[in-house]
C-alpha cells in the first residue's frame, strides 16, 4: 500500500501499463484521458488515498473496496451520485492493480442500499407570474 499512497494516479497507472505493455504504450494509455476526466480520477485517488493512509492494510479486497464506499457515504458524507462518481473513477486502477471488477453486483448493491437510505433532497419547484414581477419591477 505504500506505492499506493505514494504516488498520483497517473503515475501508478503507468508504472502498472509499463510493466505489462512497455513504456510506449503506457504513455499512449494515459494520454487518452481528457483533463476533466484526469481531474475526476485525481479526487478518487486521493479520497482512497486518505482512506488507506489510516488503515494496516496490504492487500486490496473486496471487503476493503466495499468498506471504502462506506467511508466515503459515513465518514465524507457524499451522496450516493458522488460515490458512483467516484466508483467509476476508480474502476480502470483498481481493476489493473487488483483484478477487481467494480461492475460486482455487491457494489451495485451497495450503492442502491446508499441511495434509498439517503435519497437526494427534491427541491421544491419555483412558481411564479412572470406579469406580477414585470409589474413589480415598474
Amino acid at each position: 500500500m505504500v506505492s499506493i499512497c505514494s504516488m498520483d494516479r497517473a503515475t501508478f497507472l503507468h508504472r502498472i501499463f509499463s510493466r505489462r505493455y512497455g513504456e510506449e504504450v503506457a504513455d499512449s494509455l494515459i494520454k487518452g484521458f481528457h483533463e476533466s476526466t484526469r481531474r475526476q480520477q485525481e479526487h478518487a485517488w486521493r479520497a482512497f488515498q486518505d482512506w488507506i493512509r489510516s488503515r494496516p492494510i496490504t492487500i486490496l479486497s473486496l471487503l476493503l473496496l466495499l468498506q471504502f464506499i462506506r467511508w466515503l457515504r459515513f465518514q465524507k458524507n457524499f451522496v450516493s451520485q458522488t460515490i458512483a462518481s467516484y466508483k467509476s473513477a476508480s474502476a480502470l486502477w483498481i481493476k489493473e492493480a487488483t483484478s477487481l471488477d467494480l461492475s460486482d453486483p455487491h457494489f451495485t448493491l451497495l450503492l442502491k442500499s446508499l441511495f434509498l437510505e439517503k435519497p437526494p433532497q427534491r427541491f421544491p419547484e419555483i412558481r411564479w407570474n412572470l406579469t406580477k414581477v414585470l409589474q413589480f419591477l415598474r
